[in-house]
């Protein structure tokens, strides 16, 4: 899962915004470290946004480029990205966490730390919940 960072370069700084994630924002002293500090920022929003029971925006395929601006991609780590599916697809079938939980035959706790960034997740539980919101898992592994 990746999403779109605009880079401008400012007086000898590096300026990021990230167009799905309204006020996402970082810059970087180098152009060696941008994807670094964008990336940093990029999953610092997105978590904040998950603990505050938020439901994160979609990354867009299509990004409006003005002036300047180039686009880069940044890939999530693949924690995040699954905690965001997760919550995207429950928001999709209009499921509560204690819906989810009864799907899956467990208690609505489970589900919570599911979605809680920085808590690791049991891969057999993570397809359990998958399966209960009627969606296949697939990993593609790329160099």
């Amino acid at each position: 899962m990746t999403y779109a960072m605009l880079v401008t370069v400012e007086a000898n700084r590096y300026d990021l915004a990230f167009p799905d994630c309204p006020g996402c924002a970082a810059s970087a002293p180098t152009e060696a470290t941008i994807a670094a500090h964008g990336q940093a920022a990029l999953i610092a929003w997105l978590e904040a946004a998950l603990l505050r029971g938020e439901v994160p925006p979609r990354p867009r395929t299509k990004v409006r480029v003005r002036g300047k601006e180039k686009v880069q991609r940044l890939h999530l780590p693949l924690q995040l990205a699954t905690k965001l599916q997760l919550r995207w697809s429950r928001q999709d079938l209009g499921l509560t966490q204690a819906d989810l939980a009864r799907r899956m035959g467990t208690q609505q706790p489970l589900i919570a730390r599911l979605e809680r960034p920085g808590v690791t997740m049991n891969l057999r539980t993570m397809e359990r919940a998958f399966k209960a919101l009627g969606l296949k898992v697939s990993l593609r592994f790329e160099r």
